[in-house]
Protein backbone atom coordinates (compact mmCIF):
# COMPACT_ATOMS: atom_id res chain seq x y z
CA UNK A 1 0.00 0.00 0.00
CA UNK A 2 1.08 3.98 -0.95
CA UNK A 3 2.37 5.59 2.16
CA UNK A 4 -0.45 8.23 2.97
CA UNK A 5 -0.21 11.30 5.15
CA UNK A 6 -2.23 11.35 7.32
CA UNK A 7 -2.39 7.58 6.93
CA UNK A 8 -6.26 7.46 7.27
CA UNK A 9 -9.62 9.51 7.51
CA UNK A 10 -11.69 8.22 10.05
CA UNK A 11 -15.55 8.12 9.40
CA UNK A 12 -15.75 10.47 12.57
CA UNK A 13 -13.88 12.82 10.97
CA UNK A 14 -15.53 13.08 7.94
CA UNK A 15 -18.63 13.85 9.27
CA UNK A 16 -17.37 16.36 11.33
CA UNK A 17 -15.71 18.54 8.57
CA UNK A 18 -17.86 17.78 5.92
CA UNK A 19 -14.88 15.89 4.01
CA UNK A 20 -16.47 15.72 0.62
CA UNK A 21 -17.28 11.93 -0.67
CA UNK A 22 -15.59 12.45 -3.55
CA UNK A 23 -12.26 12.97 -1.84
CA UNK A 24 -12.77 9.76 0.46
CA UNK A 25 -12.95 7.87 -2.77
CA UNK A 26 -9.68 9.07 -4.13
CA UNK A 27 -8.15 8.95 -0.98
CA UNK A 28 -8.85 4.80 -0.85
CA UNK A 29 -7.95 4.58 -4.26
CA UNK A 30 -4.57 6.28 -3.85
CA UNK A 31 -3.83 3.79 -0.94
CA UNK A 32 -3.90 0.91 -2.93
CA UNK A 33 -0.66 2.24 -5.29
CA UNK A 34 2.21 0.39 -4.20
CA UNK A 35 4.47 1.05 -1.62
CA UNK A 36 6.75 3.50 -3.66
CA UNK A 37 4.00 5.86 -3.47
CA UNK A 38 3.71 9.03 -1.33
CA UNK A 39 0.14 10.22 -0.98
CA UNK A 40 -0.10 13.29 0.84
CA UNK A 41 -4.02 14.63 1.07
CA UNK A 42 -5.32 18.74 1.52
CA UNK A 43 -1.94 20.35 0.62
CA UNK A 44 -2.23 24.23 1.61
CA UNK A 45 -0.08 26.40 -0.07
CA UNK A 46 0.79 30.68 0.00
CA UNK A 47 2.35 31.80 -3.15
CA UNK A 48 2.73 35.74 -3.49
CA UNK A 49 3.31 35.67 -6.96
CA UNK A 50 0.10 34.06 -7.81
CA UNK A 51 -2.69 36.01 -8.50
CA UNK A 52 -4.44 33.68 -6.39
CA UNK A 53 -2.28 34.02 -3.30
CA UNK A 54 -3.75 30.58 -1.47
CA UNK A 55 -5.28 27.96 -2.18
CA UNK A 56 -5.43 24.05 -1.63
CA UNK A 57 -4.13 21.14 -3.52
CA UNK A 58 -6.72 17.79 -2.77
CA UNK A 59 -3.81 15.32 -3.02
CA UNK A 60 0.03 15.63 -3.96
CA UNK A 61 1.80 12.48 -5.47
CA UNK A 62 5.54 11.78 -4.82
CA UNK A 63 7.23 9.17 -6.99
CA UNK A 64 10.89 9.44 -8.12
CA UNK A 65 9.26 7.54 -11.43
CA UNK A 66 6.98 10.26 -11.69
CA UNK A 67 6.22 14.21 -12.06
CA UNK A 68 5.65 15.64 -9.09
CA UNK A 69 1.75 15.43 -9.45
CA UNK A 70 -1.25 17.24 -8.20
CA UNK A 71 -4.21 15.89 -8.19
CA UNK A 72 -7.66 18.29 -8.13
CA UNK A 73 -10.98 16.29 -7.13
CA UNK A 74 -14.22 17.41 -8.73
CA UNK A 75 -17.73 15.33 -7.48
CA UNK A 76 -20.92 15.89 -8.16
CA UNK A 77 -22.76 16.61 -12.33
CA UNK A 78 -19.86 18.53 -13.74
CA UNK A 79 -19.04 18.43 -17.21
CA UNK A 80 -17.53 20.39 -19.95
CA UNK A 81 -18.12 21.98 -23.26
CA UNK A 82 -15.75 23.17 -25.25
CA UNK A 83 -13.29 24.05 -22.42
CA UNK A 84 -16.44 25.77 -20.56
CA UNK A 85 -17.01 24.00 -17.26
CA UNK A 86 -20.70 23.95 -16.01
CA UNK A 87 -22.19 21.62 -12.51
CA UNK A 88 -25.71 21.02 -11.26
CA UNK A 89 -26.23 22.74 -8.19
CA UNK A 90 -28.98 21.94 -6.09
CA UNK A 91 -30.70 21.17 -10.00
CA UNK A 92 -29.58 24.57 -11.61
CA UNK A 93 -27.05 24.96 -14.04
CA UNK A 94 -23.95 27.10 -13.13
CA UNK A 95 -20.48 27.54 -14.22
CA UNK A 96 -17.69 26.28 -12.26
CA UNK A 97 -14.39 26.84 -12.39
CA UNK A 98 -11.83 25.15 -14.85
CA UNK A 99 -10.03 22.22 -12.40
CA UNK A 100 -7.35 21.95 -14.78
CA UNK A 101 -6.44 25.69 -14.25
CA UNK A 102 -7.11 24.94 -10.26
CA UNK A 103 -4.52 22.05 -10.44
CA UNK A 104 -2.04 24.12 -12.39
CA UNK A 105 -2.28 26.93 -9.92
CA UNK A 106 -1.63 24.44 -6.92
CA UNK A 107 0.98 22.88 -9.08
CA UNK A 108 3.12 26.27 -9.82
CA UNK A 109 3.16 27.32 -6.42
CA UNK A 110 4.19 24.16 -4.69
CA UNK A 111 6.98 23.92 -6.97
CA UNK A 112 7.95 27.14 -6.48
CA UNK A 113 8.11 26.55 -2.70
CA UNK A 114 9.87 23.42 -3.16
CA UNK A 115 12.73 24.66 -5.62
CA UNK A 116 13.09 27.34 -3.16
CA UNK A 117 13.77 25.98 -0.14
CA UNK A 118 17.14 25.22 1.19
CA UNK A 119 18.78 21.49 0.39
CA UNK A 120 16.36 20.59 -2.74
CA UNK A 121 18.22 19.54 -5.51
CA UNK A 122 19.12 22.17 -8.10
CA UNK A 123 18.25 21.42 -11.33
CA UNK A 124 16.91 23.76 -14.01
CA UNK A 125 14.23 21.55 -14.73
CA UNK A 126 11.46 19.77 -12.25
CA UNK A 127 8.89 17.56 -13.84
CA UNK A 128 6.04 18.00 -12.57
CA UNK A 129 1.99 17.12 -13.95
CA UNK A 130 -1.33 17.80 -13.10
CA UNK A 131 -4.44 15.33 -13.06
CA UNK A 132 -8.21 16.02 -12.82
CA UNK A 133 -10.23 12.90 -11.22
CA UNK A 134 -14.12 13.62 -11.94
CA UNK A 135 -15.89 10.74 -9.48
CA UNK A 136 -19.23 11.35 -10.46
CA UNK A 137 -19.10 12.64 -14.28
CA UNK A 138 -19.04 9.91 -17.49
CA UNK A 139 -16.26 10.68 -20.26
CA UNK A 140 -19.53 11.80 -22.13
CA UNK A 141 -19.71 15.08 -20.13
CA UNK A 142 -16.71 16.27 -21.62
CA UNK A 143 -17.25 17.34 -25.19
CA UNK A 144 -14.36 18.78 -27.57
CA UNK A 145 -11.05 18.44 -28.15
CA UNK A 146 -9.76 15.33 -26.37
CA UNK A 147 -6.41 16.22 -26.14
CA UNK A 148 -7.78 18.57 -23.90
CA UNK A 149 -9.11 16.01 -21.77
CA UNK A 150 -6.13 13.66 -21.73
CA UNK A 151 -5.18 14.40 -17.57
CA UNK A 152 -8.84 13.57 -16.47
CA UNK A 153 -10.00 10.46 -14.92
CA UNK A 154 -13.62 9.88 -15.29
CA UNK A 155 -15.90 7.49 -13.54
CA UNK A 156 -15.55 5.18 -16.19
CA UNK A 157 -11.59 4.83 -15.19
CA UNK A 158 -11.96 3.77 -11.69
CA UNK A 159 -12.40 0.19 -12.68
CA UNK A 160 -8.19 0.65 -13.38
CA UNK A 161 -7.52 3.49 -11.68
CA UNK A 162 -3.70 3.25 -11.48
CA UNK A 163 -3.09 3.00 -14.91
CA UNK A 164 -5.18 5.93 -15.72
CA UNK A 165 -3.56 7.77 -12.77
CA UNK A 166 -0.12 6.67 -14.68
CA UNK A 167 -0.81 7.53 -17.98
CA UNK A 168 -1.52 10.92 -17.23
CA UNK A 169 0.98 11.61 -15.10
CA UNK A 170 3.21 10.43 -17.95
CA UNK A 171 2.15 12.62 -20.92
CA UNK A 172 5.03 14.58 -21.81
CA UNK A 173 4.34 18.06 -22.00
CA UNK A 174 7.12 21.22 -22.86
CA UNK A 175 6.18 23.27 -19.87
CA UNK A 176 5.34 20.35 -17.55
CA UNK A 177 7.16 17.10 -18.27
CA UNK A 178 9.37 17.33 -21.24
CA UNK A 179 11.18 14.32 -21.39
CA UNK A 180 8.56 12.26 -19.72
CA UNK A 181 10.94 11.80 -16.70
CA UNK A 182 10.28 11.11 -12.79
CA UNK A 183 11.30 13.71 -10.26
CA UNK A 184 14.37 10.94 -8.64
CA UNK A 185 15.11 9.09 -5.52
CA UNK A 186 16.53 12.69 -3.92
CA UNK A 187 13.97 15.31 -4.96
CA UNK A 188 11.31 12.35 -3.65
CA UNK A 189 12.77 11.78 -0.79
CA UNK A 190 13.10 15.44 0.00
CA UNK A 191 9.48 16.27 -0.29
CA UNK A 192 8.87 12.92 1.48
CA UNK A 193 10.46 14.23 4.32
CA UNK A 194 8.98 17.89 4.23
CA UNK A 195 5.68 16.34 4.47
CA UNK A 196 6.73 13.39 7.53
CA UNK A 197 7.33 16.43 10.17
CA UNK A 198 6.06 16.30 13.13
CA UNK A 199 6.16 19.03 15.39
CA UNK A 200 8.65 19.29 18.29
CA UNK A 201 6.05 20.74 21.39
CA UNK A 202 2.27 19.72 22.33
CA UNK A 203 -0.59 22.37 21.29
CA UNK A 204 -1.57 23.82 24.15
CA UNK A 205 -5.38 25.20 24.92
CA UNK A 206 -7.12 22.12 25.36
CA UNK A 207 -9.55 23.70 27.36
CA UNK A 208 -10.65 25.99 24.68
CA UNK A 209 -10.39 23.63 21.50
CA UNK A 210 -12.88 20.85 21.46
CA UNK A 211 -10.94 18.39 19.67
CA UNK A 212 -9.48 15.21 21.26
CA UNK A 213 -5.77 14.07 21.52
CA UNK A 214 -5.59 12.73 17.81
CA UNK A 215 -7.07 15.57 16.35
CA UNK A 216 -4.98 17.74 18.32
CA UNK A 217 -1.80 15.95 16.78
CA UNK A 218 -3.60 16.18 13.40
CA UNK A 219 -4.16 20.13 13.56
CA UNK A 220 -0.62 20.61 14.94
CA UNK A 221 1.10 18.41 12.11
CA UNK A 222 -1.14 20.87 9.68
CA UNK A 223 -0.12 23.77 10.51
CA UNK A 224 3.20 22.61 11.23
CA UNK A 225 3.43 22.78 7.34
CA UNK A 226 1.49 25.54 7.08
CA UNK A 227 4.45 27.65 8.71
CA UNK A 228 6.76 25.93 6.46
CA UNK A 229 5.02 27.28 3.60
CA UNK A 230 5.04 30.92 4.50
CA UNK A 231 8.51 30.38 6.32
CA UNK A 232 9.62 33.54 4.05
CA UNK A 233 6.83 35.52 4.50
CA UNK A 234 8.08 38.29 7.37
CA UNK A 235 4.73 40.72 7.50
CA UNK A 236 1.53 38.60 7.09
CA UNK A 237 -1.96 38.49 7.60
CA UNK A 238 -3.71 35.12 8.41
CA UNK A 239 -7.21 34.97 8.35
CA UNK A 240 -9.43 32.03 9.37
CA UNK A 241 -12.79 31.51 10.42
CA UNK A 242 -13.70 30.13 13.88
CA UNK A 243 -12.50 26.54 13.66
CA UNK A 244 -9.87 26.91 11.24
CA UNK A 245 -7.39 26.60 14.17
CA UNK A 246 -5.61 30.15 14.10
CA UNK A 247 -4.43 30.17 17.87
CA UNK A 248 -3.06 26.86 17.29
CA UNK A 249 -1.17 28.01 14.56
CA UNK A 250 -0.14 31.90 16.71
CA UNK A 251 1.31 29.43 19.35
CA UNK A 252 3.30 27.35 16.74
CA UNK A 253 4.82 30.24 15.55
CA UNK A 254 5.64 31.62 18.55
CA UNK A 255 6.89 29.08 20.19
CA UNK A 256 9.09 27.70 16.94
CA UNK A 257 10.73 31.62 16.94
CA UNK A 258 11.30 31.25 20.50
CA UNK A 259 12.97 27.99 20.48
CA UNK A 260 15.56 29.45 17.83
CA UNK A 261 16.24 32.29 20.36
CA UNK A 262 14.25 35.33 18.92
CA UNK A 263 12.93 37.37 21.14
CA UNK A 264 9.13 36.51 20.76
CA UNK A 265 5.72 38.50 21.60
CA UNK A 266 2.59 36.29 21.29
CA UNK A 267 -0.10 39.25 21.83
CA UNK A 268 -3.98 39.44 22.16
CA UNK A 269 -6.94 41.29 23.58
CA UNK A 270 -8.37 38.82 25.72
CA UNK A 271 -6.97 38.45 29.41
CA UNK A 272 -8.70 35.28 29.88
CA UNK A 273 -6.87 34.14 26.56
CA UNK A 274 -3.88 35.90 27.16
CA UNK A 275 -3.85 33.90 30.85
CA UNK A 276 -4.57 30.71 29.26
CA UNK A 277 -1.54 30.87 26.79
CA UNK A 278 0.46 31.75 29.24
CA UNK A 279 0.16 28.96 31.72
CA UNK A 280 0.52 26.99 28.30
CA UNK A 281 4.18 28.64 28.63
CA UNK A 282 4.96 27.75 31.36
CA UNK A 283 4.51 24.20 30.95
CA UNK A 284 7.38 24.48 28.35
CA UNK A 285 10.82 23.84 28.33
CA UNK A 286 13.18 27.05 29.57
CA UNK A 287 14.77 27.60 26.13
CA UNK A 288 11.92 28.53 24.97
CA UNK A 289 10.31 30.45 28.27
CA UNK A 290 13.69 32.79 28.18
CA UNK A 291 12.45 34.31 24.76
CA UNK A 292 9.12 34.37 24.41
CA UNK A 293 6.64 36.88 26.31
CA UNK A 294 2.83 36.43 26.49
CA UNK A 295 0.35 39.46 27.36
CA UNK A 296 -3.26 40.87 26.65
CA UNK A 297 -2.62 44.26 25.01
CA UNK A 298 -3.62 46.09 27.93
CA UNK A 299 -1.04 43.93 29.49
CA UNK A 300 1.59 45.28 27.58
CA UNK A 301 0.39 49.02 27.80
CA UNK A 302 0.61 48.51 31.87
CA UNK A 303 4.25 47.11 31.47
CA UNK A 304 5.38 50.03 28.87
CA UNK A 305 4.23 52.41 31.67
CA UNK A 306 5.88 50.56 34.39
CA UNK A 307 9.44 50.46 32.61
CA UNK A 308 9.30 54.36 32.08
CA UNK A 309 8.08 54.70 35.65
CA UNK A 310 4.54 56.10 34.50
CA UNK A 311 2.76 53.78 36.26
CA UNK A 312 -1.15 53.68 36.08
CA UNK A 313 -3.57 54.32 39.11
CA UNK A 314 -6.47 51.68 38.73
CA UNK A 315 -8.86 52.57 41.73
CA UNK A 316 -10.44 54.66 39.10
CA UNK A 317 -14.06 53.01 39.24
CA UNK A 318 -14.54 53.94 35.51
CA UNK A 319 -12.85 50.73 33.37
CA UNK A 320 -13.32 51.97 29.95
CA UNK A 321 -11.61 55.60 31.40
CA UNK A 322 -8.58 53.76 32.90
CA UNK A 323 -7.66 51.88 30.24
CA UNK A 324 -8.16 54.31 28.03
CA UNK A 325 -5.66 56.41 30.06
CA UNK A 326 -3.52 53.73 30.05
CA UNK A 327 -3.40 53.28 25.89
CA UNK A 328 -3.16 56.76 26.06
CA UNK A 329 0.37 57.20 28.10
CA UNK A 330 1.73 53.68 26.52
CA UNK A 331 1.21 55.42 22.92
CA UNK A 332 3.23 58.03 23.41
CA UNK A 333 6.07 56.06 25.90
CA UNK A 334 6.32 53.63 22.74
CA UNK A 335 6.76 56.21 19.84
CA UNK A 336 8.96 58.42 22.14
CA UNK A 337 12.65 57.86 20.89
CA UNK A 338 14.02 58.00 24.71
CA UNK A 339 11.48 55.49 26.17
CA UNK A 340 12.73 52.22 27.79
CA UNK A 341 10.87 49.61 25.90
CA UNK A 342 11.86 46.54 25.06
CA UNK A 343 11.86 45.67 21.28
CA UNK A 344 10.82 42.20 19.90
CA UNK A 345 12.12 40.12 16.67
CA UNK A 346 9.17 38.54 16.40
CA UNK A 347 5.48 39.77 17.42
CA UNK A 348 2.43 37.23 16.79
CA UNK A 349 -0.54 38.88 17.24
CA UNK A 350 -4.25 36.38 17.89
CA UNK A 351 -7.62 38.00 17.64
CA UNK A 352 -6.26 40.54 15.79
CA UNK A 353 -9.76 41.40 14.53
CA UNK A 354 -10.11 43.21 17.63
CA UNK A 355 -7.04 45.36 17.84
CA UNK A 356 -7.95 49.35 17.24
CA UNK A 357 -5.85 51.10 14.53
CA UNK A 358 -3.29 53.17 17.31
CA UNK A 359 -2.56 49.71 18.84
CA UNK A 360 -0.60 48.89 16.01
CA UNK A 361 1.46 52.06 15.74
CA UNK A 362 2.46 50.53 19.18
CA UNK A 363 3.26 47.20 18.23
CA UNK A 364 4.85 48.60 14.89
CA UNK A 365 7.06 51.08 17.27
CA UNK A 366 8.58 48.27 19.60
CA UNK A 367 9.24 45.70 16.06
CA UNK A 368 12.88 45.37 15.55
CA UNK A 369 12.58 46.07 11.81
CA UNK A 370 16.50 45.92 11.34
CA UNK A 371 16.40 42.21 12.39
CA UNK A 372 14.76 40.71 9.32
CA UNK A 373 11.88 40.22 12.02
CA UNK A 374 8.24 38.67 12.23
CA UNK A 375 5.31 40.37 12.03
CA UNK A 376 2.49 37.84 12.32
CA UNK A 377 -0.97 38.61 12.51
CA UNK A 378 -4.21 35.83 12.92
CA UNK A 379 -7.53 37.60 12.42
CA UNK A 380 -11.42 36.59 11.81
CA UNK A 381 -13.42 39.22 10.93
CA UNK A 382 -16.79 37.76 11.81
CA UNK A 383 -15.40 37.94 15.48
CA UNK A 384 -14.69 41.44 15.36
CA UNK A 385 -15.82 42.20 19.16
CA UNK A 386 -14.64 45.70 19.34
CA UNK A 387 -16.00 46.38 16.27
CA UNK A 388 -12.38 48.79 15.18
CA UNK A 389 -10.01 47.07 13.25
CA UNK A 390 -8.56 49.45 11.21
CA UNK A 391 -5.43 48.26 9.76
CA UNK A 392 -2.68 50.75 9.06
CA UNK A 393 0.36 48.93 8.30
CA UNK A 394 1.44 48.71 4.76
CA UNK A 395 3.39 45.33 3.09
CA UNK A 396 1.46 42.77 4.85
CA UNK A 397 0.49 39.82 2.84
CA UNK A 398 -2.38 38.06 3.07
CA UNK A 399 -2.51 34.26 3.54
CA UNK A 400 -6.49 33.12 4.47
CA UNK A 401 -7.00 29.00 6.70
CA UNK A 402 -9.61 27.34 4.56
CA UNK A 403 -10.22 23.68 6.78
CA UNK A 404 -12.61 23.68 9.46
CA UNK A 405 -11.07 21.74 12.49
CA UNK A 406 -13.83 21.39 14.36
CA UNK A 407 -17.09 23.45 15.92
CA UNK A 408 -16.24 26.58 16.57
CA UNK A 409 -19.41 27.68 19.29
CA UNK A 410 -17.52 26.44 22.41
CA UNK A 411 -14.89 29.01 21.58
CA UNK A 412 -17.29 31.57 20.64
CA UNK A 413 -18.90 31.31 23.77
CA UNK A 414 -16.00 31.06 25.92
CA UNK A 415 -15.03 35.14 24.38
CA UNK A 416 -18.38 36.00 24.44
CA UNK A 417 -18.43 35.28 28.31
CA UNK A 418 -14.60 36.26 28.61
CA UNK A 419 -16.06 40.18 26.89
CA UNK A 420 -19.02 40.19 28.74
CA UNK A 421 -17.18 39.67 32.16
Amino acid sequence: MALMIPPAIPPEMREKYDIPNSELRVFEELRRLPDDYTCIWSVPWADPESTKRSGEADFLIIHPRFPLTVIEVKGGQISCNQGKWTRFVRGQLEFAECPINQAHKSREALLRKFTRMNGFPQSLFVPSAIVVVLTDASRASLVGEKGYYSRVITIEDFSNFRQKLETAMSLPEEKLNRRNEGIGKVAAEFIRNFFSVSPSYKVPLRSLIDLDVDQLSRISKEHYLTINQLEKERKIIINGRAGTGKTVLAIQKAFRDAQLGRRTLLICFNEKLASSLSASIEQTCASIKKYITCCSYHQLCAEICIKNNEAIDDRDSNLKNHLEDLEFRAECLAIHEDSETESYQTIVVDEGQDFRENWWRVLESIFDNDSDGFFWIFRDEVQNIQQQSQFPLEGFFEFTLLKNFRNSQSVYDFMARSTLS
